[in-house]
């Protein structure tokens, strides 16, 4: 006669299930940061214009565009010239067209919107402002340092997390397969409990996964994690229910 299932064990089990769905979606709100960061630093970007004004009494524009792009630390974005700079000021800020009339086109000094080609530090905005003032026609370089400080904050945030995300998946996997072969070499039938073990496992992060996402979607959180980082976060909380399994 079969023994009955022990309520206890049951119950152990049931625990584990909903501890690892859980666990699943804390890694997806994780996850959801990181995307968070990430999209605010992309967001940033397009403010990064640095305007470089040029000298009124130039009359090679064309060369001084030239010289900026030869300098390999900028792209130029945008050249506006003198004669343009009062109706691009209007078609970005229409009240301008009330209150304010064109003068001479003399009035107004050409500029070239440029953006840094690399990772934009203190240290390097720097270097491309003195590179920039220091090429001839070039009479003013302005650019708001707010953006460029709140961007690398970030940066520096997101490389803190990638470093230590990928030491900790390494120490995660070593143990797994550790945990994995000790298992197995302890006892030859323990080879289909580990894999029966990983199944359910697996299932507990979807399940985890798919109840957190539903509910984002019906109160219209903004996740910002893609689904295919499923098929990341769900093995990766299979593998530390292997490895925290008594």
């Amino acid at each position: 006669m079969n023994a009955s299932p022990n309520p206890a064990v049951i119950l152990s089990k049931i625990v584990k299930f909903i501890s690892l769905s859980v666990f699943c979606a804390f890694c997806v709100f994780l996850s959801n940061y990181y995307y968070e960061l990430r999209t605010d630093a992309e967001n940033l970007v397009p403010k990064f214009s640095i305007i470089v004004f040029i000298d009124k009494t130039v009359k090679d524009t064309a060369g001084i565009l030239e010289a900026v792009e030869s300098l390999g630390i900028v792209s130029v974005e945008e050249f506006v010239s003198g004669e343009d700079v009062y109706s691009k000021a209007v078609e970005r800020n229409p009240f301008l067209k009330d209150i304010s009339v064109p003068g001479d086109k003399d009035v107004f000094q050409s500029y070239l919107k440029v953006l840094p080609k690399d990772f934009p530090t203190e240290e390097h905005l720097l270097s491309i402002k003195k590179g920039l003032l220091e090429t001839e026609g070039v009479d003013e370089v302005i650019f708001e340092q707010e953006f460029f400080a709140e961007y690398v904050k970030i940066k520096n945030i997101l490389e803190f997390y990638s470093e230590a995300f990928f030491i900790f998946a390494i120490v995660i996997f070593v143990l797994f397969v550790f945990k994995s072969v000790l298992f197995v070499l302890e006892n030859e039938s323990n080879a289909k409990k580990f894999i029966a073990n990983l199944l359910v496992y697996l299932f507990a992060g979807a399940f985890g996964f798919a109840v957190l996402w539903s509910v984002c979607v019906f109160i219209q959180y903004p996740l910002l994690v893609k689904e295919e980082a499923a098929f990341f976060i769900i093995p990766f909380t299979a593998i530390c229910g292997i490895i925290f399994k008594d």
